[in-house]
């Protein structure tokens, strides 16, 4: 299980009163882990490998075609903040706060919607940042920003 890259007081600056809305609960820290999870899966899925493949590349260190492990440790987390979020509230939050007998209309409906659309584009603009301490010196250095951008078709 992937740490929680965001708290419940996160979640307030987004909605003030989500907690405890509507007799809600006023803990969402199983929805944000689960959230956590997913963000964690999304990296490992989605830039990990190239991110990986691109920063040796540029180090000029050949892997062998071996891509080492990610350590959760090296993570960016305050990267992640706005995005785990926006995954909470869009498949964990809103969900749960929806009336089942008027889905159509139902403000969290929308409200998780419009949440979707955030953590993609959050999601393009994450991938931007430094989201990973390759060497675990606890820094952000320019190749370890490089390497976090997607890799880019060359010509032959």
């Amino acid at each position: 299980m992937a740490r929680p890259y965001a708290v419940n007081s996160d979640l307030q600056v987004f909605i003030a009163g989500i907690l405890g809305y509507e007799s809600a609960t006023s803990d969402f820290g199983t929805f944000l882990d689960m959230a956590s999870a997913d963000v964690l899966n999304l990296i490992k899925a989605d830039w990990w490998t190239s991110a990986v493949t691109q920063h040796f590349n540029n180090e000029s260190i050949d892997v062998g075609g071996m891509i080492p492990n990610l350590d959760e440790a090296n993570i960016n987390d305050a990267a992640l903040v706005n995005l785990t979020c926006y995954r909470a509230f869009s498949q964990y939050i809103m969900p749960y706060l929806t009336k089942d007998e008027d889905q159509d209309g139902d403000q969290f409906s929308r409200k998780g919607e419009r949440y979707a659309e955030l953590f993609a584009e959050e999601w393009a603009l994450v991938k931007q940042l430094p989201l990973y301490d390759f060497n675990g010196d606890a820094q952000f250095t320019d190749i370890e920003r490089r390497a976090s951008r997607p890799r880019r078709v060359k010509r032959a």
